[in-house]
């Protein structure tokens, strides 16, 4: 007995609307630019439009996509203006970051022009990154690395992935995994570079003191056997008997004051003139 069987005319149609959405969708997406790739839509500045961000994942590039309405504007125009400082090829000092690092455009000024005015130096730094929004951004920016050849690199990063106050994710092993993969990602363009990597800077929460704790400690060993890398730790310098911050230096419990950048630079100043010369 032979068994016919046809869908329903109202599904049928439903079917077909979807399927012309579907190339509605692309058609627009074409015309603004968008690239629809892997199931992703990308933009004409290559920057996601829609991307799961694996917050598990700390050593793959990741772009911040669930914030693409506030960041894809600061994203964008951090990335320009990183490849103009790139581009101009005489950068001998860079600084990679989140945050804190791209706060010595601000409540770091001052001591950024006491300390590095003289020395060509870059600020990679970029709000609310973790290690593998590093690695997104630095794929996006391998074409301009190769243009400049700096003679040190700083990198102060993986506090955004493992804190409580800003929901972090990762665990301390896990972020210690995603430092070293900023660290050797840096190095495979930039591989006559010394290295300057941080320890995470002391936070106020309670929560966050226990997981800074824990992550630093794991650096050492992390970062073991890598040629042209000093571990530096300024944690006697920011922290108070607790392990939290001292009040004078942060601003919220985490973003540094003036002071709070000004002891940075010092505390620094010593490994960095081996490297680029006394000031």
């Amino acid at each position: 007995m032979k068994i016919s069987f046809r869908f329903p005319s109202f599904l049928t149609a439903l079917a077909g609307t979807a399927r012309a959405s579907v190339r509605a969708t692309i058609r627009a997406a074409a015309l603004a630019g968008v690239v629809i790739a892997g199931g992703v839509l990308w933009s004409s500045g290559g920057a996601p439009a829609a991307f799961a961000d694996d917050q598990r994942s700390t050593t793959r590039p990741v772009y911040r996509a669930g914030e693409w309405r506030k960041y894809g504007q600061q994203f964008n125009a951090h990335i320009n203006a990183a490849t103009a400082g790139l581009k101009k090829g005489d950068a001998q000092l860079v600084f990679v970051g989140d945050s804190i690092t791209e706060g010595w455009a601000s409540d770091g000024r001052a001591t950024w022009n006491k300390f590095y005015g003289t020395r060509n130096a870059l600020n990679l730094g970029l709000s609310a990154d973790r290690t593998q929004n590093v690695l997104f951004r630095l794929e996006k920016l391998k074409g301009a690395l190769g243009q400049t050849k700096p003679k040190a690199v700083v990198v102060l990063i993986g506090y955004n992935n493992i804190t409580a106050v800003y929901n972090g994710k990762s665990s301390p092993a896990a972020t210690a995994a995603g430092v070293k993969a900023v660290v050797q990602r840096l190095k495979a363009s930039w591989p006559s570079a010394k290295y300057l990597v941080l320890h995470v800077l002391p936070a106020k929460d309670p929560r966050d003191v226990k997981r800074i704790k824990e992550l630093n400690a794991l650096l050492p060993q992390t970062l073991r056997g890598e040629r042209n890398v000093t571990l530096l730790d300024f944690t006697p310098a920011f922290a108070t008997g607790s392990g939290a911050i001292k009040p004078n230096l942060t601003k919220d419990g985490v973003h540094l004051t003036a002071a709070g950048y000004e002891v940075w630079a010092e505390k620094m100043e010593p490994a960095l003139a081996k490297i680029l010369g006394p000031l």
